[in-house]
């Protein structure tokens, strides 16, 4: 849900909305180079985290509502 709102928001494809969300905020220093996490490496809580610093740059920088996983059927109906 969120790489597809994002993706028609940004026009971009879903797999690099993955890789530039991934450079955004999982990005780790390696010795002196930089790298990505990959999200299936996080933790439930880790990953969460994550998509909580998605939505709230979303919604700042794109003016763009991600719906919380519980919200998610409200804004499928809302939007067909």
């Amino acid at each position: 849900m969120v790489l597809e709102i994002l993706s028609d928001t940004m026009g971009m494809f879903p797999d690099e909305v993955h890789e530039f969300l991934k450079w955004k905020f999982l990005r780790k220093s390696v010795g002196k180079y930089e790298t990505t996490r990959s999200t299936t490496s996080l933790t439930t809580a880790e990953f969460e985290d994550y998509l909580s610093k998605v939505r709230m740059w979303a919604n700042m920088e794109l003016q763009c509502w991600i719906p919380e996983p519980n919200e998610e059927e409200v804004w499928i109906k809302s939007h067909n």
